[in-house]
């Protein structure tokens, strides 16, 4: 802190004329001996004008442009003495203490950056056959879609003209023509038509058609014809080998041995008859199926048609087994199968039949049946 001023400095008024003073004596000494000396000072003349007092001229503070915070007389005394010597010994420090530039990164990464680029271009000339490969993969792709459009195009119009052959015929034979299996169905067609006499009948309209898979087959196409009249039918049609489509014949007509409503009222004994039926488990045991877990037993009823059998077999049997499989196929709901059917004579249920066989678990057969009755 600076020291506190105790005396203040005055201005002292000094009268022009010199006042008298009394005799001076003066000292010599060593320092003052090499000094001339004059017993009576001199004084200067001067003009009267140059010994008026004048007043300095300061102009006032307030049009002065000052700074806007005036340090104190403390602060100013108080600021840090910079050592110039100290300075100067940092600046070598700074110096030593700098590392020399590390080139051999920069070569090092120019290495890595070149090595990127090298790959970057064999990996392009490696990839050039594959681009023309996978090139080549969509073109033929692209063919194959259009040949496959092509061929389903040309599939369309076979299987129209099958069809408004099919239901042009006349008679048995050339019904069979057109139909699947034809060797096959052309003795249930002959004995279908005494109770269901063939006669050419006009389509008005193909709806639709659908390709689908049966067994593991991609042949068949399942079609929605309209009729006169408002009726319409489905119907399957299949490609055979020769890549002729040809319609089934059993699924349209539902081709039965006989009526299931007369088989059901008549009850023809000791025979065995192939029918297409809707199969439900069922719990009715009675008579001769009365033995606990002797049998299982399902319910059997069939297309338009009001009359119901229950079926029995043995509960043990692989037949029985594979009728609980296929209705678990289908959720628990009714199933499609074709069952060997007989009623043995003097049977006493009224409505029990016996399942002799599993001969399809649908009402079509893809391939032709090697069980004739």
């Amino acid at each position: 802190m600076a020291r506190k001023e105790t005396n203040k400095i005055k201005l002292k008024l000094v009268d022009d004329k010199i006042a008298q003073t009394g005799e001076v004596v003066r000292l010599d000494n060593a320092e003052t001996e090499s000094f001339p000396m004059r017993m009576i000072p001199i004084r200067l003349d001067q003009d009267d004008a140059a010994l008026q007092p004048s007043r300095l001229n300061i102009p006032d503070k307030k049009e002065l442009e000052l700074r806007t915070h005036q340090p104190d007389i403390e602060t100013l005394m108080d600021t840090a003495v910079v050592n110039a010597g100290s300075m100067e010994n940092d600046w070598g420090e700074t110096v030593e203490k700098r590392k020399p530039i590390p080139w051999g990164w920069f070569a090092l990464l120019g290495l890595i950056i070149t090595g990127a680029i090298f790959w970057s271009l064999a990996n392009i000339e490696k990839s050039k056959p594959q681009v023309r490969r996978f090139k080549i993969e969509a073109e033929t792709m692209l063919d194959n879609q259009q040949r496959e459009e092509l061929e389903a195009s040309n599939e369309i119009k076979k299987i129209e003209q099958a069809i408004y052959q099919f239901f042009s015929a006349t008679d048995a034979e050339s019904l069979a023509q057109n139909a699947r299996h034809p060797d096959r169905v052309l003795p249930l067609i002959r004995a279908h038509q005494v109770a269901h006499p063939i006669k050419p009948t006009e389509v008005k309209a193909i709806k639709s058609l659908q390709p689908i898979t049966m067994g593991n087959r991609a042949t068949f196409w399942i079609g929605t014809v309209a009729f006169d009249g408002g009726l319409v039918r489905d119907l399957i049609i299949e490609f055979d080998q020769s890549g002729v489509p040809r319609v089934d014949w059993e699924t349209l007509v539902c081709a039965q041995p006989m009526p299931w409503d007369q088989f059901a009222r008549e009850r023809p004994s000791a025979k065995f008859l192939d029918f297409r039926v809707y199969a439900e488990e069922d719990n009715l045991f009675s008579h001769e199926f009365s033995a606990p877990g002797a049998w299982l037993c399902f319910r059997l009823t069939s297309l338009n048609s009001e009359e119901f059998l229950f079926g029995y077999i043995p509960a043990n049997s692989a037949d029985a087994l594979k009728i609980r499989h296929e209705i678990a196929k289908n959720r628990g709901m009714i199933t499609s199968l074709i069952l060997r059917l007989i009623i043995p004579e003097q049977l006493k249920s009224p409505r029990g039949v016996v399942i002799e066989q599993v001969l399809n678990d649908r009402w079509i057969y893809i391939d032709p049946p090697v069980h004739e009755p």
